[in-house]
């Protein structure tokens, strides 16, 4: 394996990476009335700071594939001591700072799914809305690229297949001849590759959702790549100064780190109410909504019977 590879070419070998500019997918967003109407009002995706978008579950699954596949092969001494290291302490172990630079999105590939009416919309009246977001059209025209870089896929719920792609990422970066003079340069790539499969691998129980990921990498973060190691504080320095600004939302009574992402506001092309509310006085209130902020967005009722 080449070392000097971007991270970009290491997604696309070990994941199905999407052009999302060619991809006839409709996505399917499912959330509170309050975060619809943000989306559709303001043109922005929230993508939330990946060390608060995983839960604990997905974090432990992803370290003990890493923990089976590492037992598996026979490894280069330095380079098991430092994987030994990274099981040990996860993500608090020193190689994977960036992480907290990196957002992320989540749709799922399922329309008018109870099992995803049941799941997001975080309410007792389970009220909210699915918004169909045609995959192709998402990107806004006017997106500055050199504000950052998009990495989609679906997310891989086959264990045999996360086991098979993650013993490959191992095994070539165990072909790498490693010695004390690179071993820090080898492994700070290595964890931030394994992060980038962490994020779109889930145990088969969730399948259900169909899930979709955007992972968002501000451009900052692309230029920093090559030095992984560059002063903390000179880092956080040029993140701050970056235009496409981190703000803070209350989520479960935590203050959670997102980047409103501007979209294409045409790729929206559905509006669903959830089933457990009263459709014709929620397609009444739509309709006047829509047509007073001068939206086109058709407007479905779930065939879904929450009786």
């Amino acid at each position: 394996m080449n070392c000097d590879n971007t991270l970009e070419e290491v997604f696309y070998k070990y994941l199905s990476h999407n052009d999302m500019k060619k991809n006839d997918y409709t996505l399917y967003h499912y959330t509170s009335p309050e975060a619809a109407k943000s989306i559709i009002e303001n043109k922005v995706i929230h993508c939330t700071n990946i060390l608060f978008f995983w839960d604990k579950k997905e974090i432990a699954y992803a370290f003990d594939l890493l923990s089976h596949v590492i037992l598996e092969i026979e490894c280069q001494p330095l380079f098991k001591q430092e994987v030994d290291n990274i099981l040990k302490e996860k993500f608090n172990y020193r190689y994977f700072g960036m992480l907290d630079k990196l957002y992320v999105a989540s749709f799922s590939l399922n329309r008018d799914s109870l099992f995803m009416w049941n799941s997001y919309t975080n309410n007792q009246s389970r009220f909210g809305y699915m918004l169909g977001i045609k995959a192709n059209e998402f990107i806004d025209p006017t997106f500055e690229w050199k504000s950052g870089c998009l990495s989609s896929a679906e997310i891989i719920y086959d264990k045999d297949k996360q086991v098979r792609l993650l013993r490959e990422l191992v095994n070539d970066y165990n072909s790498v001849n490693m010695t004390v003079d690179n071993i820090d340069e080898v492994m700070a790539k290595f964890s931030i590759s394994f992060a980038y499969f962490a994020v779109f691998i889930k145990e088969n129980s969730y399948s259900s959702e169909h899930e979709y990921r955007i992972l968002f990498e501000p451009n900052i973060l692309v230029e920093c790549k090559t030095n992984p190691f560059k002063e903390l504080n000179e880092f956080d320095k040029l993140f701050r100064e970056w235009k496409m600004k981190t703000d803070y939302k209350i989520r479960d009574g935590i203050f959670t780190p997102y980047i409103a992402f501007p979209y294409n506001t045409k790729s929206v092309k559905e509006i669903m109410p959830s089933p457990y509310m009263k459709y014709k006085e929620a397609k009444r209130g739509l309709e006047h909504y829509l047509k007073f902020i001068g939206a086109k967005i058709e407007i479905t009722e779930s065939s879904i019977n929450s009786d």
